[in-house]
């Protein structure tokens, strides 16, 4: 039951130190045994947003920085292409791109999402001189 995906499974517990009323009392505290059950729930309807990347041949990495939380275990990498141009079709596509087949480790979901490029990536991705030799030649 994944915590605050739906209606019924969004409840409230809290201690009597939550909160006081006007004259200092302490508002009736609700125990894990009897959660306080939401009475509306609105569904997160809003498509996350990529809003930079950052590219690291050194540390062999790349950064992906998203608007809102994401759950990197869903991360496809092989589903981003790396372009040495803003516009990939004005070129060609094969010396000036480069598509991941794999990846390493992924951070924990967070708006900042750090993966770990592997060997063959990155041995494929220097072959290309013109993708990601300066940020001038690295899009995604």
């Amino acid at each position: 039951y994944p915590l605050a995906s739906s209606l019924a499974t969004t409840y409230l517990s809290y201690t009597a130190s939550l909160i006081t009323d006007m004259a200092g009392n302490p508002v009736v505290e609700r125990s894990l045994s009897v959660g306080l059950h939401a009475t509306n729930f609105s569904a997160d309807v809003t498509p996350a947003n990529l809003l930079h990347f950052d590219l690291n041949l050194t540390a062999e990495t790349l950064t992906l920085t998203f608007d809102e939380t994401v759950n990197s275990s869903t991360l496809q990498l092989w589903e981003l292409t790396l372009q040495s141009v803003q516009n990939i079709s004005a070129v060609a596509v094969q010396a000036n791109s480069y598509r991941f087949a794999s990846m390493g480790a992924v951070s924990a979901p967070s708006t900042v999402v750090v993966v770990g490029l592997t060997t063959a990536d990155l041995d494929e991705l220097k072959k290309l001189p013109l993708v990601a030799t300066t940020a001038l030649n690295t899009f995604a």
